[in-house]
């Protein structure tokens, strides 16, 4: 009898041994770490943090603007090449405006959508040309000595109901670089043309704007562009 209930209390003892073991396996096979109802970390997706300030596609696109004080609407400049990377004398100045609020805002300021160009010396191929500035350029040479622009500025305003953060082009306007040798001729070098030497010139622009019932004006920041010798005809 006594050798028949150890037998019995054996044979549970076996069972209770392989179903903890089966219970172990199938542990190991589905949770490797031994951790149940733990994710692994490196497989929960990262989320976008809700709070963080979003990067919107107008700054995206004009991030190379150098933009002026405000704290609702700024005016803004960029420089670039006529010629793309050959330096030929012509610099293309692109003015904007930023609304820096978060509401839309209705503003009216001069405007034109082709681009203004420098009189006489080159032919250009745009649709749309104009003689006239919507805007104040203010040079400063290499030596941030102020050079003298002469420009005719023009009166058409448009009206941009500018969303949060949304940036615009309102004009862009066309420079042409001669060498100061240009004065000893006692010539008129004409509207939108400069007399510089080499190096690296700065250019800003004053805008005229006018939002909830007040007109401002806006100054970009300056932007910085070099003057080659190419540019001034010295090469």
């Amino acid at each position: 009898m006594k050798l028949r209930s150890r037998f019995i209390v054996g044979l549970c003892s076996l069972m209770i041994m392989f179903v903890g073991g089966a219970v172990a396996h199938a542990q190991t096979q589905t949770d490797p770490l031994g951790i149940l109802n733990q994710r692994d970390t490196a497989q929960i997706p990262l989320l976008p943090n809700p709070q963080a300030p979003r990067v919107t596609q107008s700054e995206m696109e004009f991030a190379d603007v150098a933009w002026g004080p405000g704290r609702e609407i700024q005016a803004g400049l960029r420089v670039r090449m006529s010629g793309g990377a050959k330096h030929n004398g012509l610099f293309i100045f692109e003015v904007c405006l930023r609304n820096r609020t978060n509401r839309t805002v209705s503003v009216q300021c001069p405007s034109y959508p082709g681009i203004t160009v420098p009189e006489g010396g080159a032919s250009f191929s745009t649709e749309e040309q104009s003689p006239l500035i919507y805007c104040t350029p203010i040079l400063q040479d290499s030596r941030n000595k102020a050079v003298p622009i002469e420009f005719h500025q023009g009166t058409e305003e448009r009206t941009y109901a500018l969303k949060p953060n949304q940036v615009v082009v309102i004009s862009h306007w066309m420079l042409r670089t001669v060498g100061p040798q240009s004065k000893a001729s006692g010539r008129r070098i004409g509207a939108l043309v400069a007399e510089v030497e080499p190096g690296k010139c700065h250019v800003a622009c004053d805008v005229g704007a006018l939002w909830d019932g007040q007109r401002q004006t806006l100054r970009t920041e300056r932007v910085r562009f070099d003057v080659q010798k190419a540019d001034v005809g010295e090469d």
